[in-house]
């Protein structure tokens, strides 16, 4: 009886070697080492890799099983974090594969009885659209964000919402609006006596007047900042504040402090070993010294920013330095050299399909053609540069009437209203499972056909030594 439990094929083979022939090839093959069952070990563990891998969600959710040991509300509480920290991990590829996580985080939290830091939860959502530029979103985010810490008695949480909601309406284009919630963020701030916080609303702050043509309150917020700053000890932040002030100056037209502030962030970024910061220091004091007529110093400035920007492949830097180079030595009546040098700015330009910029390298262009004396190709250039501003100006007022439409009456609507992160949620949880689906069908109709194909060959096999019998 001890035979027919091992198998008819494994029975023969061994009937086979107690006559004393040799064992047959496709005996071996089904041993528990032969080639076959080799073959079917691997296709079940293929199978199920592509099952996991093709399922971040269920692959996640086999950690679940860790915390069984422990209460209901400690077991959410751990899946809320490991949510949380999965929806972080994968932020770069892509909204839906981030709000996965985020979503099922928030599906825990929301019917978890003992889990009270919702905020945490709509904070980590807001932070995920605010870096998709879908503002309306994380505006709602943000906000439930705040009224989620104040229940929870978290201020420093709340400061950290509000300071997000005002970045997210100044991208809207509501600086009212944003810097009201920047006050109330530095406001929480300097009770809880966050330093760090302070001086990031500072800078957000000064942003907002700066772009408004209130330099004065700008410069104010920016020596703030830098007071702040420099009591941390955070040299990388002050080199980059000092480039701001400079920028504040440039744009007020008080060119010698603004070269101030550029020569103080090129030496901190220098000493720091920040190429991408020296460079954009570099250019900045090529155009003071443009500013201040000193042609021949600008040159030398801009050609080592420009030099800079190749090294570090930052395109768009590049353009712009060899566009203020070609301003330069145009300036200096070295036209020719000029011309060079924004010819490789269009086509730089060209390449990364910026209207902005290239708008404004055609413009150097056509200064150029004039200065050469060849009017009637500087009269088209200034034609295209006409149709592009055109062009980016109905744009712009397209999307700042977009923008426009988010403001404080629509947030709390919003704040009603979750049916767009819902169907974000089914979406993706549909795709998760259609995914599982098509692996498992793929694994086992793999482990079918391997089947089909060694009984076939042995078949075959079998005939062969029927007929030379």
């Amino acid at each position: 009886m001890r035979e027919y439990r091992v198998g008819a094929i494994r029975m023969m083979a061994r009937r086979w070697c107690a006559k004393g022939r040799s064992c047959p090839r496709w005996a071996k093959a089904f041993s528990p080492g032969g080639a076959f069952c080799g073959l079917v070990r691997v296709a079940l563990s293929g199978g199920m890799l592509v099952l996991m891998a093709q399922s971040p969600l269920l692959a996640a959710g086999q950690t679940d099983t860790l915390a069984d040991g422990a209460s209901g509300v400690e077991t959410d509480s751990a899946r809320i974090s490991m949510y949380l920290r999965l929806g972080q991990r994968y932020q770069d590829s892509g909204l839906a594969t981030a709000m996965r996580y985020y979503n099922e985080a928030k599906r825990l939290a929301t019917t978890s009885s003992g889990w009270n830091r919702l905020g945490r939860v709509h904070y980590a959502i807001g932070n995920l659209y605010l870096r998709y530029e879908q503002y309306q979103h994380a505006s709602s985010h943000f906000a439930q964000a705040v009224r989620d810490y104040m229940d929870e008695g978290n201020d420093r949480g709340k400061a950290a919402s509000l300071n997000n909601l005002g970045i997210t309406f100044r991208r809207m284009g509501c600086p009212h609006e944003a810097s009201m919630f920047f006050m109330e963020a530095l406001r929480i701030y300097k009770q809880q006596r966050d330093t760090a916080g302070t001086a990031a609303v500072f800078n957000h702050l000064a942003q907002i007047y700066s772009q408004y043509g209130d330099y004065q309150q700008a410069i104010g917020f920016f020596d703030e900042f830098l007071l702040y700053c420099r009591g941390m000890g955070d040299s990388l932040a002050v080199a980059s504040g000092e480039n701001n002030l400079g920028v504040v100056y440039y744009e007020s037209k008080q060119y010698s402090q603004a070269l101030t502030h550029f020569y103080a962030s090129l030496q901190l970024y220098d000493s720091l070993r920040r190429p991408e910061g020296v460079a954009i220091a570099k250019d900045n004091i090529g155009l003071m010294l443009y500013q201040l007529g000193q042609y021949r110093d600008a040159i030398s400035y801009h050609h080592q920013a420009v030099d800079l920007f190749a090294r570090q492949r930052d395109a768009y830097h590049w353009a712009n330095s060899l566009c203020n180079l070609s301003q330069s030595l145009r300036k200096s009546d070295r036209v020719e050299e000029a011309m060079k040098a924004i010819g490789q700015g269009i086509r730089i330009a060209d390449s990364l399909q910026n209207q902005e910029l290239r708008r404004i390298v055609t413009e150097e262009y056509a200064r150029c053609l004039h200065a050469e004396g060849r009017l009637n190709e500087a009269i088209e250039q200034y034609e295209q540069c006409l149709e592009m501003s055109k062009e980016l100006g109905k744009r712009k007022g397209q999307e700042d009437l977009e923008k426009l439409r988010g403001n404080s009456a629509d947030v709390i609507q919003w704040l009603n209203s979750n049916d767009v992160v819902g169907a974000d949620y089914r979406g993706a949880r549909g795709r998760t499972w259609r995914f599982a689906y098509t692996s498992i069908i793929l694994a086992v109709g793999g482990i079918a056909l391997g089947f089909a194909g060694h009984y076939a060959m042995m078949r075959w096999q079998g005939r062969r030594r029927k007929m030379r019998a």
